[in-house]
């Protein structure tokens, strides 16, 4: 029968002996082999060598009864032969449920709808393990389910909440994901205002802006982006950042300009200086806590980060998990970026935010004259490892062992340390905001191969930029990028298809041509003229929702 990678049993053990758990269905039996190794780490170091005097209660599921041997009879309590999906509803729940390189048998579907029945079955943990990129395989000794049907990725799981660890192998490696049962959401009140009609007026707000760091992120330009358009309405706005004696408030890549600019020291309450606003935007997750403290209505504006996207290790999962219910507890109105996020906000944590999609300047980001050399561009820093930067240029390497030939821009804020690789890459080391519009000019077509985004800016600057893009199923791009008709879009991880994209838009100017017009088009409707109306009703609704609610709260000076 076929077997896993054995470089993952220590982390798997790990993980099921961190948990305690007094009992274990073991979904996908074949051989028996972590019912053996549960029992070599649950029993025997405790003098239980015997099977009467075993104190854990396993059991294994397994479809095919051929695969049935002596270590089943042996080592499990009770194993059932048969289909999960019939047999799971006559058991018992299970402190922790294994699923072993089982998921790729599944399609996306089914798969999908196998976790959310498994976990109604679990008491603490439910954990799976899926090759990251499973081999091509059939039947295998007269059993048709050990067919391959799926490939699984992060992203899959978004609306679950979950921990994740790649144990890295020559061929790809095994994906660890430990899921945690559906904890209780309440609903709150403050997420009422988004079923009010929309709310109208002229009144001049004052809008506060918390800034989180002052570093060149995606998620600061649009901070910073926000509070520029909403001056130029005529709004007043203060900036405000939390640092040491004689920090600047605002970054020195942008000339952003406010009405007041506001140090706050580290130390103090954030809240007592947003009185004279009428609503203050935090711009991330931490920021939220203790928020009840407010006197002035609050905005979150939820752009995305790697713990929303269960990107976060097993040891640090519980921590994680308990931060992220107690600060989406938060009594603050939430604006998300996409629907992507929307829906994670409302499935996991039982929020409702309003979506107000990020914009883009289709004036500084506009067509120019297509270079048709073969430029392609990328966009973002190498150090992070969800942008997928080393899946792009394995990609660009299959491409030019091929035989097709290119030219690399990667505008970044430092350059990595490359090795294997043969094609040419010029670095744009970390340019001025005003430049980067004419590097996408320079280019005829964006490769972007992030695992998850918020959103993903750089997609919608090369498409307001009048050039296609190659990217991957992120998330947030869905949003904009429309597979054929702006974008050639593909599974996150899959490089061979990137790569098939790659050559597809090298091959054929006219085809670059027509998808560059299309997404210039299309970028149209995302530009800032279209968005800030949204924006600013939305805090024209929180700020009316706060000013209409008892002033009751505590308020800490």
């Amino acid at each position: 029968m076929p077997t896993s990678y054995y470089q993952a049993i220590p982390h798997l053990l790990e993980q099921i002996m961190a948990e305690r758990p007094r009992s274990i269905l073991d979904v996908g039996v074949g051989f028996g082999k972590y019912g053996l190794l549960c029992r070599e780490v649950l029993e025997v170091p405790f003098g239980r060598y015997h099977k009467e005097q075993w104190n854990v209660r396993i059991d294994g599921i397994e479809v095919y009864e051929g695969y049935r041997n002596p270590i089943h009879d042996h080592v499990y309590n009770q194993v059932y032969y048969g289909n999960v999906r019939d047999l799971l509803e006559k058991l018992p729940k299970y402190d922790i449920i294994l699923l072993i390189d089982v998921l790729e048998h599944f399609p996306k579907e089914e798969g999908i709808a196998l976790l959310h029945h498994l976990l109604r079955h679990t008491e603490k943990a439910l954990i799976v393990s899926t090759p990251l990129y499973p081999s091509l395989q059939g039947d295998y000794l007269g059993n048709i389910h050990e067919t391959h049907r799926s490939r699984w990725h992060l992203l899959d799981f978004h609306l679950f909440e979950c921990s994740y660890h790649l144990i890295k192998t020559s061929d790809g490696g095994a994906q660890i994901f430990t899921f945690a049962p559906p904890g209780e959401n309440t609903e709150l009140e403050v997420d009422r205002i988004w079923e009010q009609k929309s709310v109208r007026g002229t009144k001049r707000l004052t809008v506060g802006y918390l800034l989180p760091h002052r570093h060149l992120t995606g998620g600061m330009k649009i901070l910073l982006e926000h509070m520029y358009h909403l001056k130029r309405r005529g709004h007043r706005i203060h900036a405000f950042y939390v640092g040491e004696p004689g920090d600047s408030v605002l970054p020195s890549w942008t000339n952003v300009e406010t009405d007041e600019a506001v140090l706050i020291p580290k130390g103090q309450s954030v809240f007592p200086y947003f009185e004279h606003c009428d609503i203050a935007v935090l711009g991330w997750i931490s920021q939220l806590e203790g928020s009840q403290n407010s006197r002035v209505p609050l905005l979150y504006l939820e752009q995305g980060y790697p713990w929303l996207f269960n990107d976060v290790e097993p040891g640090r999962f519980a921590a994680v998990r308990t931060s992220l219910r107690a600060l989406y507890a938060e009594p603050v109105a939430i604006a998300s970026v996409s629907p992507v996020l929307a829906n994670i906000l409302k499935c996991r944590f039982g929020r409702t935010s309003t979506v107000i999609p990020n914009g883009i300047d289709t004036k500084c980001f506009h067509p120019g004259q297509p270079p048709s050399n073969g430029t392609i561009l990328l966009v973002g820093a190498p150090g992070e490892r969800f942008k997928g930067f080393e899946l792009a240029l394995r990609s660009l390497q299959l491409v030019w062992n091929a035989g097709w030939r290119f030219n690399v821009l990667w505008v970044c804020q430092s350059p990595p340390k490359l090795n294997g690789f043969s094609f040419p890459i010029k670095f744009i080391v970390n340019p001025p905001q005003s430049e980067l519009p004419l590097w996408y000019r320079q280019a005829d077509f964006l490769l972007f191969s992030s695992e998850y985004e918020g959103f993903g800016l750089p997609p919608l600057e090369a498409m307001a930029s009048g050039i296609p893009v190659v990217s991957t199923k992120c998330g947030g791009i869905s949003v904009y990028a429309e597979h054929g008709t702006n974008a050639l879009l593909s599974e996150p991880g899959d490089i061979g298809t990137l790569a098939e994209h790659i050559i597809y838009l090298l091959q054929d100017q006219g085809v670059r041509q027509q998808m560059g017009e299309r997404a210039r088009n299309h970028a149209l409707k995302f530009d800032w003229s279209q968005i800030v109306p949204r924006l600013e009703k939305a805090l024209r609704k929180v700020a009316l929702y706060g000013a209409s609610e008892p002033d009751d709260r505590h308020h800490d000076r």
